[in-house]
């Protein structure tokens, strides 16, 4: 994992907000945040930007 920026872990709040335990975090290029995470016993992947807009949001397959 990369190392985390502090602008990511905004990001986190409104994650855990919606029920899920993030695992897991890295950044993804300049502008893109990637995260594991788990919520009713089954891991997520979630991708937002960096203002916090998720883009993908789906069970990991």
């Amino acid at each position: 994992m990369a190392q985390v920026s502090g602008a990511i872990t905004e990001c986190l709040p409104p994650l855990e907000e919606q029920g899920f335990a993030v695992t897991g975090m890295d950044v993804e290029g300049d502008e893109l945040f990637e995260f594991e995470a788990v919520r009713d016993g089954v891991e997520w992947e979630i991708k937002t930007n960096d203002d916090c807009e998720v883009l993908i949001q789906q069970p990991e397959s």
